[in-house]
């Protein structure tokens, strides 16, 4: 509620004191606090020496002051602090008291971060605008200020005093903190300080973590969240023993997502995994590159930048593959993904397979399928929404040749001309210098058309397939089909080939059986278009294969029809009259059907859609018919979109033009 204050005349206290101990103070009890001192004023028309909370007696100063923090919080975030930071306000009006922001704190731990990745060890202080910070004050500094920057506390980062552990112990092996448990964890290490020391240790979820991997911890969340602007979802412990032992090393997210590029190209060029991959001073071996990969994808899923701790593991044995290609979904791939790194985390080796759903994925193939779907985000900074997977077989085959996104682009242009011009189906295509079967273009148009649909630009390989046994063919018109539905479509035909090793000889859709020919030249169709617009279209024509194999049907190129929209053009500015037809492949077209061409052209193009329209030969014209009530002006998009469905609408139903 907003209401407008009355502002009336109130003495000041005749005496402010204060008993105050440093804390935090929930909202339940700043409000009641405010209740406490309306009350007072209004009975008193004077305002008090101090209001009681629940830290001690707060005095008129820091009432203000902490009123004052409360609102500025609002004004920023649009709510009320769940909790406020006290202090004495002999500490605040002491002018050598030192406070900080949240961002110095941010970066003063990515400076501790780097200083224990590099060392094994603590520093003995950081240095924060100026002023040398010990590890307790800095360990309670840190706890601060990741309460401030999830929102849930308001007031000062002021820097105290506290002395250091008396002892040093941990109990947990490693494991994986929520934000919720992390943020709990900071809180309860935040409470304990109030005493006037750090912890030894303090308990959790995955076992003892000791006052040095506290530290640790907290720096590495807070450098992520400098780095991404917010909290990560979890945070990884490693125990101290692993972090402070000078043969492990660090390795960075982007380190990891900048080489997997280079792994995926060595595996399609030799069709087997390197034995290694440098990664600048650190030569990497696949076992651990695997690790690396696998937590990287949490990583980058769960919003969290820290390095990644690595550790020496042996290439797994007994290795084996039983699963179908398939596609995984960004749930599936990032489930596997968790479940890799937590069976590494938990045996302390990489696993020779991982059992899914699906069947079981070889150690290979996990490594070939993270770096592909890594070298996508390198490409994007967007993790794909579909991974199209391939068994290590057909990876690992010196026989299989990989083909790009643009190989496959310029494939389905040669076809989609081709089956235009000779009215039929090339008995080929050359896809990057590989003569491949129709069979095996309808598998590589599917998957490019899923691909691009997803953003997805990773190389595909060529695989053998056998062409349809009994080609038929259920519709007799043509029908518009939407993207969601061609994509779906493909999906069951790569499924289909996948399982049968084969073309399919027709695949149901709502209006009937859309024959294997017919598939070929509707995707061949979304492929060229994509060359030209650099989009999918929202929806297609399927065209009966009847049609399109008739010799005498004529098919009319966008290109073709702008040249002859730019005759008219010419011969109305010169002779102030429509020419009664004007020539088009070969072939004299009417005003009526250049009309129509061009209407259905439009809401092609509408659709972002580029392909060749089929001429329909339409009924004379009679001129006398012809009226016109318009004035001269602008005629909007919009307009010229509803005019060009009238067209095509009306001259389906009477099979002439409407002008």
């Amino acid at each position: 509620m907003y209401q407008s204050i009355i502002l009336r005349n109130y003495s000041a206290p005749n005496n402010p004191s204060e008993s105050l101990i440093a804390g935090k103070i929930s909202f339940a009890n700043y409000f009641n606090a405010i209740d406490n001192i309306k009350s007072y004023m209004d009975t008193n028309a004077q305002a008090p020496n101090y209001s009681w909370i629940s830290q001690g007696n707060m005095s008129y100063y820091n009432l203000i002051f902490m009123y004052a923090i409360i609102l500025d919080y609002y004004n920023i975030r649009g709510s009320l602090p769940e909790y406020v930071s006290v202090n004495p306000w002999s500490v605040i009006s002491n002018p050598n008291t030192m406070s900080f922001t949240e961002t110095q704190i941010m970066e003063a731990a990515e400076t501790v971060e780097y200083y224990i990745e590099v060392n094994h060890v603590l520093p003995d202080k950081v240095v924060i605008g100026g002023y040398n910070v010990t590890m307790p004050q800095f360990l309670k500094l840190l706890t601060t200020t990741l309460h401030n920057l999830n929102g849930t506390y308001a007031g000062q980062i002021l820097l105290g005093n506290f002395g250091y552990p008396t002892s040093y112990s941990e109990t947990t092996t490693g494991g994986i903190l929520d934000q919720d448990t992390y943020l709990n964890l900071a809180r309860s290490v935040e409470y304990f300080m109030f005493d006037g020391r750090a912890p030894n240790y303090q308990s959790s979820t995955i076992g003892n973590i000791r006052y040095d991997s506290l530290i640790y911890m907290f720096s590495q969340i807070l450098s992520s969240t400098k780095q991404i602007g917010k909290l990560p979802d979890f945070i990884v412990v490693d125990p101290w023993s692993k972090i402070s032992n000078s043969s492990n090393t660090f390795v960075s997210v982007g380190n990891v997502v900048l080489f997997s590029s280079v792994v995926k190209y060595f595996i399609e060029k030799r069709h087997v995994l390197p034995i290694n991959v440098t990664i600048f001073n650190f030569t990497i071996s696949m076992p651990q590159y695997l690790k690396l990969l696998s937590n990287c994808l949490n990583y980058i899923n769960g919003n969290l930048r820290s390095n990644i701790l690595l550790e020496n593991y042996s290439v797994p044995i007994g290795v084996s593959e039983k699963i179908n290609s398939s596609l995984f979904d960004e749930e599936f791939y990032m489930s596997l993904s968790n479940n890799v790194s937590s069976y590494i985390m938990d045996n302390g080796n990489v696993p020779a397979y991982m059992v899914t759903n699906l069947g079981n994925i070889s150690y290979q193939s996990l490594i070939y399928t993270f770096s592909s779907i890594l070298s996508y985000y390198f490409d994007t900074n967007n993790l794909p929404d579909v991974f199209y997977f391939n068994n290590w077989s057909v990876i690992s085959s010196n026989n299989t040749k990989f083909v790009s996104i643009n190989d496959i682009l310029a494939a389905g242009k040669s076809v989609a001309d081709y089956i235009e011009k000779y009215h039929t189906l090339p008995s080929s295509v050359v896809v990057n210098g590989s003569t491949i079967t129709m069979a095996q273009f309808l598998s590589l148009a599917v998957i490019g058309v899923m691909n691009i649909d997803n953003g997805f630009s990773g190389m595909i390989p060529i695989k053998n397939y056998g062409s349809p046994t009994n080609i038929s063919e259920g519709i007799n018109q043509s029908f518009g089909i939407s993207n969601n539905d061609l994509i779906d479509l493909a999906s069951v035909i790569a499924e289909y080939m996948e399982v049968n090793g084969k073309a399919p000889d027709y695949q149901n859709s709502t209006l009937g059986k859309v024959g294997f020919n017919s598939l070929i030249y509707t995707y061949s169709q979304i492929l060229r278009s994509y060359q030209v617009i650099n989009q999918t279209p929202s929806f297609i024509t399927i065209v009966p294969w009847d049609l399109i194999s008739n010799s005498s049907t004529v098919f009319i190129s966008m290109e073709q029809l702008k040249n002859a929209s730019t005759y008219i053009q010419s011969y109305v500015s010169s002779y102030h009259v429509l020419p009664s037809s004007v020539l088009v492949s070969g072939v004299n077209i009417s005003m009526d059907e250049f009309l129509l061409l061009s209407a259905k052209a439009v809401t092609f193009l509408k659709s972002d859609l580029d392909t060749s329209l089929i001429l329909e030969r339409l009924n004379t014209h009679i001129s006398n018919n012809a009226s016109e009530n318009i004035m001269k002006g602008d005629i909007y998009y919009d307009e010229i979109l509803e005019i060009a469905d009238y067209v095509v609408s009306y001259s389906n139903t009477n099979k002439k033009s409407s002008f």
